[in-house]
């Protein structure tokens, strides 16, 4: 079996794979050891350590002894840090992405206004729906769209790429090629969270705006019923 580190941006199925990953039993997976918090319940606790937490090799060593996997997001860890050399020469990266951008931008507002980040039941389905201007989304679509061409540069040759809709709709397929990149036996997971699906015009208060704005531009297959 060979370590591995989820890489994701927020809201893109980091959460879904981690805990998936956690009930293999011959693996013990943590969540984001680079979290901003460490008094969240689903992060590393960095009082477990000795030594101080800092983006430094002595602490991700002291920490990840422990463990076979954790998660690092996009905004922990910039795809120009000097810790990356480390992390590609002793890890196994699984780079997950969502295609739609717009729903992952849309899902992490309105996970930020309800302060709802996982679902565990159908029930927690519901929502209000969220209203940003078409011009404010696509420039952070632009923003999002940049960071995954520069990690996907990064990763290019030591990465498995897998994408958030192939995992929610092949679940046992996808979670088996992740079984063969690190070298693990397989062995079937439930889903833990609840996903949405369709989501943007649902989630969108002013979606028809949206889809005429973005029809004159590169992402205007986000808005495809």
């Amino acid at each position: 079996m060979s370590k591995f580190i989820i890489v994701s941006s927020f809201r893109s199925g980091s959460t879904l794979l981690n805990e998936g990953l956690s009930q293999h039993p011959n693996l013990n997976v943590t969540y984001e050891i680079l979290h901003e918090n460490s008094s969240a319940g689903n992060v590393l606790w960095r009082n477990d350590f000795a030594v101080p937490f800092g983006l430094n090799e002595k602490f991700i060593t002291a920490a990840t002894n422990k463990f076979d996997g954790f998660k690092i997001l996009y905004h922990q860890l910039g795809a120009s840090h000097k810790l990356w050399d480390y992390f590609l020469s002793n890890y196994k990266i699984i780079h997950l992405i969502r295609r739609n951008m717009a729903e992952t931008i849309v899902s992490f507002i309105s996970c930020r206004n309800t302060n709802i980040w996982q679902r565990r039941s159908p029930e927690s389905l519901d929502f209000s729906p969220v209203k940003i201007e078409p011009l404010e989304l696509f420039k952070k679509i632009e923003e999002l769209d940049k960071k995954i061409t520069s990690y996907k540069k990064l990763f290019e040759n030591n990465s498995l790429l897998l994408y958030y809709e192939d995992l929610v709709q092949n679940w046992d397929k996808e979670l088996s090629k992740v079984y063969e990149f690190i070298k693990e036996n397989n062995f079937q997971v439930k889903m833990t969270t609840y996903k949405r699906s369709p989501v943007l015009c649902k989630l969108l208060a002013n979606y028809d705006e949206h889809r005429r704005f973005f029809k004159q531009t590169i992402y205007s297959d986000f808005f495809e019923s």
